[in-house]
């Protein structure tokens, strides 16, 4: 009997030993591999803040088809690709330059757009914004306009998706744009000689009898390759900041009405066929000057306004001269920024017609691209000498970043072009010698 339980004892353990020598090893440290990566595509779409600069990609915010369980600045980089002058070469030629971009934060969203540490399929990226720092406008001085750059941002997210390392893959073109313009609406109008507006329009909140109209400067026409976006007249400066709460709340509620010129105020024939940058060529009234009030007039019938303010930098402040010239009587105000209607070309009747009319005019003695001397400081000083009765002035001596963002090496603040002047207007400084600020001229003479 015993030695029959010692077979069992030797028949079991044989089978133990077969049973474990059958099971599969385990793989040694260097043969175990690594899960795939889960792949996660993504697109983007990007905010423009018009500046005091000009336009430039100051948010994005990411889509992902596959959610992913963190984000933030420390494991994202973006390097971004845009058309760019050169400022200082003959010609100002174009070429493509590459930068990386400074974020500023970076974070995943829920659905209402909130800032959340859950996995999810939305983020968006701060970008910092600067005079040389994500510019989404180019100026072409080929054909002396603003147009928007050809972009993309490459864009590294080093992130996981479901607690697996995540490969994301995000296209870099721009799938769609937002700006600081989006509360303007967009329209067109022809003129009955045939002339065509596109035109970018606001509308307050509350009933008003106020239009305010914007003139822009010489590179915000339309741009004959692109076709006209009265976008870009209101982003190529912070002109939009005539619908800011601000605004509205110091004038009582006003309509605004951006016309984009179809090449430039002071084009004398209307086929760009003039250089822009030789202002004496205002020497003739502009191809323009009757369609545009044409057009103002039936905006000013539409919305039932009875007060119209013009205002204008630039070539716009010449288009707003010329309007108070040759219709004096059909506006209540006028703000002139750095105008380029040389005083040559005004006569003296031209002077005694409009001297007793609201006048603001704005420009910075350090501005070399009209030069004070040739328009706006004779152009005052003529309207002094016969006794203007409503004439205010706002003349710094250059322009200065003045928010405190931008310093030079030293510690001074950034000084801007001379010409730049509109920085003053569209941030409510341009102030006269008795305090008057150009916004509160404007509400004045709305009522």
């Amino acid at each position: 009997m015993k030695k029959f339980a010692k077979v069992l004892t030797s028949i079991a353990a044989a089978s133990l030993l077969a049973a474990c020598s059958s099971a599969p090893a385990e793989p040694s440290a260097d043969q175990q591999t690594e899960t795939e990566p889960t792949a996660v595509t993504g697109t983007y779409t990007r905010f423009v803040q018009g500046d005091d600069w000009g336009a430039s990609v100051s948010r994005i915010n990411i889509t992902f088809d596959t959610a992913v369980d963190s984000f933030d600045k420390d494991h994202v980089s973006i390097t971004e690709t845009r058309v760019a002058p050169d400022w200082g070469a003959e010609g100002m030629p174009l070429s493509m330059v590459t930068s990386q971009r400074n974020i500023i934060d970076a974070y995943l969203t829920d659905a209402s757009g909130n800032k959340t540490t859950e996995a999810s399929t939305t983020a968006v990226v701060e970008l910092n914004i600067g005079p040389s720092e994500g510019n989404a406008l180019t100026y072409n001085a080929a054909i002396t306009r603003n147009e928007w750059s050809p972009y993309k941002l490459d864009i590294d997210v080093d992130t996981t998706a479901g607690g697996n390392t995540a490969a994301v893959t995000i296209a870099p073109n721009p799938a769609g744009t937002e700006t600081s313009a989006d509360m303007f609406s967009i329209d067109s109008y022809t003129a009955s000689n045939g002339t065509t507006y596109g035109y970018a329009y606001y509308e307050p909140e509350t009933e008003s009898k106020t239009l305010v109209v914007w003139l822009h400067g010489g590179g915000e026409g339309h741009v004959r390759e692109g076709g006209t976006d009265p976008r870009i007249p209101l982003l190529g400066n912070e002109a939009a900041n005539l619908a800011s709460e601000e605004f509205q709340n110091i004038v009582g509620g006003a309509y605004v009405l951006s016309p984009q010129c179809p090449s430039y105020w002071m084009d004398r024939d209307g086929h760009d066929s003039i250089a822009v940058q030789d202002y004496t060529l205002s020497t003739e009234k502009s191809f323009y000057t009757e369609s545009l009030h044409e057009m103002i007039m039936a905006y000013k019938e539409k919305v039932g306004a009875e007060k119209v303010i013009l205002t204008g930098c630039s070539n716009g402040g010449y288009m707003t001269l010329l309007q108070a010239i040759n219709y004096t009587d059909d506006y209540d105000a006028y703000v002139m920024i750095c105008e380029s209607l040389k005083s040559e070309n005004i006569t003296d009747a031209d002077i005694e017609k409009i001297k007793d009319k609201p006048l603001f005019f704005i420009w910075s003695s350090a501005d070399t691209t009209v030069v004070p001397e040739d328009c706006s400081k004779t152009n005052v000083e003529r309207l002094q000498a016969a006794g203007a009765s409503d004439l205010h002035v706002f003349n710094p001596e250059k322009v200065t970043d003045t928010s405190g963002r931008f310093k030079d090496e030293n510690g001074n603040a950034h000084e801007y072009a001379g010409h730049w002047s509109w920085i003053y207007f569209d941030n409510n400084e341009a102030v006269d010698e008795n305090g008057l600020s150009a916004w509160d001229f404007i509400a004045q003479n709305a009522k």
